[in-house]
């Protein structure tokens, strides 16, 4: 592929099935030859030319040491967040975990109330149950509702688990695998029943800035501290 500073949807994907499976990925890597896999959050497709062109900088310095300061990638998340979504939030807010999973399951083991319940919203991504496990904290599940039409809170539900003593509530939006874009009233409504009962909203959004054109997308933080 010839590097352009705008390539082509199908040069993105052009990635033959010889050289997919010559990759070391947890994708690639455990399945036998005759299965494809279908992941979406490893996405088939070639890196970005800027981000070839760090990683080749930094292996021509034989720069492989441990992680230093983190003031580009939070300078970079504030500036993204503020072209992208108009929300001013300082680098100095920002901090950096090894994954989202590591951090999530930190996160609710820290928050979690006396019954060590945290609360998720089926159908949902699958290994939040991974990550509610490593957390040492059990699953409470109100389904979201309509799900044919979309998929909406069930905010009696939530009120209820809530009431029962659920002091964490792990969110997923945009919602995978519904595709779901929560309103920013929706989730206005939901800050509201956390604030009412003193509850922590864990917001997974790693698929934020894959939103349809015309779609707006509000980040958790723009709607309740």
């Amino acid at each position: 592929m010839t590097h352009t500073t705008h390539p082509t949807v199908d040069e993105l994907f052009d990635i033959s099935d010889d050289r997919l499976r010559e990759r070391a990925s947890l994708k690639w890597s455990n399945v036998d030859v005759d299965v494809l896999p279908a992941w979406v959050a490893e996405m088939d497709v070639h890196l970005a030319p800027a981000i070839i062109d760090a990683l080749q900088n930094a292996i021509t310095r034989h720069d492989a040491g441990y992680p230093g300061s983190a003031e580009g990638v939070t300078q970079a998340f504030s500036d993204f967040a503020r072209d992208r979504w108009n929300w001013n939030i300082e680098p100095d807010q920002v901090s950096i975990h090894v994954d989202a999973a590591t951090a999530a399951a930190k996160l609710m083991r820290h928050y979690a109330g006396a019954d060590r319940s945290v609360m998720i919203m089926p159908p949902v991504y699958n290994r939040f149950y991974d990550w509610l496990d490593v957390g040492g904290v059990r699953p409470v599940e109100v389904p979201l509702t309509d799900v044919p039409n979309g998929g909406y809170f069930d905010l009696d539900g939530i009120e209820a688990g809530l009431k029962a003593g659920t002091k964490v509530i792990l969110l997923c939006n945009p919602h995978n695998p519904l595709g779901r874009v929560f309103s920013r009233h929706e989730l206005s409504e939901l800050a509201e029943l956390a604030e009412r009962y003193d509850a922590v909203v864990l917001s997974d959004e790693i698929h934020a800035p894959l939103v349809y054109h015309g779609v707006e997308y509000s980040p958790w933080l723009t709607v309740s501290e």
